[in-house]
Order: structure tokens, then sequence, then C-alpha cells
């Protein structure tokens, strides 16, 4: 998880007191509630003995702050297996309330019956990809791609190029530009280059595009989508995230998980 803000203002729809909220849970987030199923999130903001109903369609999407991140939000937001639950509209948790911590304090989050659930096969979102027997085993890839769009083509990009990683929408059109550059370099520096320049040269007629397309597919990597209503108890330490309305439960109001 790369988010230290658990939301923001406009996502916050309704505050609960205590004593609201377990009837309020029971309504809208039975199947958790009676499975014992708790997601947690960290964050430095508190509620003031208050939880909150929060919805992640509603405000500003989520921008990462490095243009690494960008790419994967907007492949993410075009491939049509990640669509039913787009993580740049979506509230990022974990399993494990230890693994949340380490980003502030930590809150209770249960999801409504009919929230979009995406589920990771690993502890963070960039260890859940399978990338054969490459040596950087996470979505690295991208990183190498950010290094080389703003320091090897800026002749064809522009001075912009730089500013225009910072912008999802973007990203998609710059890598159609760059697709041919990438074939007549003769020579990167890094494995990743290579292995993009690899994949294009022997999988033609193909793009950039298609490259992370194989790279993000979604089935083949083991994530998994359900809803809030139909989810069943997950063992480990996985991130999920939460599409739509959820419940978070201030630190200091009793564990309902561990209610008998």
């Amino acid at each position: 998880m790369k988010l230290t803000e658990i939301w923001n203002s406009s996502q916050i729809v309704q505050l609960l007191s205590p004593d609201q909220l377990d009837d309020f849970l029971k309504e809208h987030c039975s199947n958790c509630l009676s499975k014992k199923i708790v997601f947690h999130r960290g964050t430095n903001e508190r509620m003031d003995d208050l939880s909150s109903v929060c919805d992640s369609r509603r405000g500003a999407d989520r921008v990462s702050l490095h243009a690494a991140g960008n790419f994967y939000t907007a492949f993410l937001e075009h491939e049509k297996d990640w669509s039913a639950a787009p993580r740049h509209k979506s509230f990022i948790c974990s399993t494990d309330r230890e693994q949340a911590g380490q980003y502030g304090n930590v809150y209770d989050v249960y999801p409504f019956d009919d929230a979009v659930i995406g589920i990771c096969p690993a502890e963070d979102f960039q260890w859940s990809f399978d990338l054969g027997d490459l040596e950087q085993a996470n979505i690295s890839h991208l990183a190498a791609v950010n290094h080389y769009l703003i320091n090897e083509t800026e002749e064809l990009l522009g001075e912009s190029a730089a500013e225009k990683l910072n912008d999802p929408k973007k990203v998609l059109d710059i890598l159609d530009q760059i697709e041919t550059k990438i074939l007549q370099i003769e020579n990167f520096d890094g494995d990743i280059m290579r292995d993009i320049k690899d994949f294009l040269i022997k999988n033609k007629p193909t793009s950039v595009r298609a490259y992370f397309s194989e790279l993000f597919n979604f089935k083949k990597n083991g994530f998994e989508l359900s809803t809030g209503k139909n989810l069943n108890v997950m063992h480990g330490e996985v991130e999920v995230w939460i599409y739509g309305k959820a419940v978070f439960v201030e630190p200091s109001h009793e564990d309902l998980s561990h209610e008998a």
C-alpha cells in the first residue's frame, strides 16, 4: 500500500456514533460482520471517537506520487478485467493490522455488502505479479520505462515529458509514441528494457500496450474479485481494495471482529 491518507472529506458520507455503529454494520455490512471479516488501513488522521461511512467513488481520483505508479493506474483503468473495481477509485487496505499500522493509526474497515472487493495474491500490489525469470520481481518494469522516457526521449516527446508522466490520462498516448523508438535503440542499460524490446520483436504485430496488458493480466497473476456480500474469510496477509462504500471504525471502538 502506498497511501498515507485514509480518505478525503468529500468521500465521507455519514458519521456514526458508537451507539449507532453496531446496528448500522448489521444492516449494511452483514456478511463481513457475521463471518468476522475485517480489513485494516492506517492513517495519520483521527475521527474523535466517531466512525465514518465513506464512498471511494466520490472525490478526486487517486494519483500516485511516483510517475511509475501512474503507468499502472492508466493501464488498470483501461483493461477490461480491472474495470469492475478501478483501483484509482478504491480504498486500499490490508488483511493484516500490523501491516496497516506502518501507515499510522489503524482503522478497521467493513465493506458494504454491495461493494466490490479486489484481492491481491500477495501482501502488496507491487509484489503480486508473476514476471518469470526477470531479476526485478515486481512492477519496477514501470519505473524503468519511466526512467527511459524521461531521460532518453525528450527529443520525441518535448520538454514536458516528465510532466506528462504524472498525468495518468496521457500515459497510454506516450507509450504509443515511444514504441518505434524502443525498437530502434540497439542497446539498453537494464534487463527490463531489453525484455520489452524482445517482446515487441517476437510478437509482431504488437505494441507496448500489449506488453503491459500481458504483464498485468488479471487472472494469470492470481487476482480475484468479490463483493462484500459474497466475500469469504481470507487466510494470510494480502492487500485488498474496496470499490464503493465502507465503514471505517475508529481505533478505540471494541473490535467487532472478535465478538463471540
